[in-house]
């Protein structure tokens, strides 16, 4: 696409690109709702399988792509945070793709929030449980945890995730408030106050969409997700932006890979680790119930690519220096991460359709985001137009 910004063409390319999201996102709220709505006495279906049985499968690769997509916003604003509050003036080249990916996540962020406010029961089992409660006029039975009960509440699950949306996107306008140049020290200041709350607001996104379904929640969770979308937005910018930086802002950037991936790796397995050699059952469900079935050596392999990843960047300077070096660890990253955000969430998922099916839907809706986001990103790409 070309550079200019003015252009008639630059102009109908952004309506253009909004025009198809509005479509896709009508069509996938119209299917999602459909398919809810769908019972076995319908004569509707998807590919010979009834369109009921199609809830689980579709419900969860919609979620799980938009989940991605969003922590990769989610982590593209963190480390253009991080960079400004720490002085970083290499980053400046860098900044734009922060930006672009940020924008590019909108898309996933509006499919998490239309997931959620379409089929929730279907993820989450205890929304239909607390209608069926407030139906019948009783109250949920939490097992005595009036706590889980409140932070559980449809009304109040579905708003924080509206609020950890609504907070992303103020946190980006502040920034982008302050890139022109001369202003580079309030950008700062806006990034030093903001830091802590995107911390928060991840630490909510990840408690909420990757573990709210499991019998306990995990203290290390809100890391695993910061390290899930730190690591994802590091990749995507070395795969959106490798090819126009300079050989020194490709070194720090294959280091900044480096420290991301190593960050991913211990905070992921370290709680894999502990709870093993420690020997504590109640939480080892969590993983048993994803080793088992087709989930078996799902672990191991996304454990095998992380590892592979970090030793290659840590002991070969090639893979650090060299910008195809770098985009193939880029893309082994970006598609562990891939499998990791499913791996989280679809195994407490009860499906009706066969395990292949399930896989492939989650994989189409994969492509899906991946190319409407880099539509987005190429139609408003960094914002360079905010700059000259």
């Amino acid at each position: 696409m070309s550079s200019g910004v003015s252009g008639g063409s630059f102009a109908f390319s952004r309506r253009g690109v909004l025009l198809l999201c509005l479509g896709v996102l009508m069509v996938a709220g119209v299917m999602l709702h459909r398919v809810y709505e769908a019972w076995p006495s319908d004569e509707g279906s998807f590919f010979g399988v009834p369109m009921f049985r199609w809830k689980a499968a579709l419900a969860t690769g919609v979620f799980c792509s938009g989940v991605l997509a969003a922590a990769l916003g989610l982590g593209a604003l963190f480390w253009w945070m991080v960079l400004r509050v720490t002085g970083a003036g290499w980053s400046d080249d860098v900044r734009g793709v922060w930006c672009g990916l940020c924008r590019a996540s909108v898309w996933g962020w509006l499919l998490v929030l239309l997931v959620l406010q379409v089929m929730l029961p279907v993820l989450y089992p205890w929304a239909m449980e607390a209608a069926r409660a407030a139906a019948a006029g009783q109250a949920v039975d939490w097992g005595g945890n009036d706590v889980r009960g409140w932070w559980l509440a449809e009304p109040f699950f579905k708003g924080r995730s509206c609020a950890v949306f609504g907070l992303f996107a103020v946190m980006f306008l502040l920034m982008g408030m302050f890139r022109r140049r001369g202003r580079v020290r309030h950008e700062r200041l806006v990034a030093a106050v903001c830091l802590p709350l995107l911390v928060a607001a991840v630490a909510v996104a990840g408690v909420d969409w990757w573990m709210v379904r499991s019998a306990w929640v995990s203290s290390m969770l809100p890391f695993c997700f910061l390290a899930f979308g730190a690591t994802a937005a590091v990749a995507s910018a070395v795969l959106a932006g490798a090819g126009s930086w300079t050989k020194s802002v490709v070194r720090k950037m294959g280091l900044l890979l480096l420290a991301a991936l190593a960050f991913k790796v211990y905070f992921s397995y370290s709680q894999f680790m502990l709870i093993q050699y420690g020997n504590l059952p109640h939480e080892w469900e969590f993983y048993r119930v994803r080793s088992a079935g087709m989930w078996e050596g799902w672990l191991p392999a996304m454990f095998g690519v992380w590892v592979l990843c970090v030793l290659a960047m840590a002991f070969v300077p090639a893979c650090r220096r060299r910008r195809g070096a770098l985009r193939v660890v880029a893309v082994l990253a970006l598609a562990a991460s891939a499998a990791e955000g499913f791996w989280y969430v679809a195994p407490g998922i009860v499906w009706d359709v066969p395990d292949a099916a399930f896989v492939w839907v989650y994989a189409g809706c994969l492509a899906v985001v991946a190319g409407m986001g880099w539509l987005v990103f190429r139609a408003f790409g960094s914002g360079r137009e905010a700059e000259e």
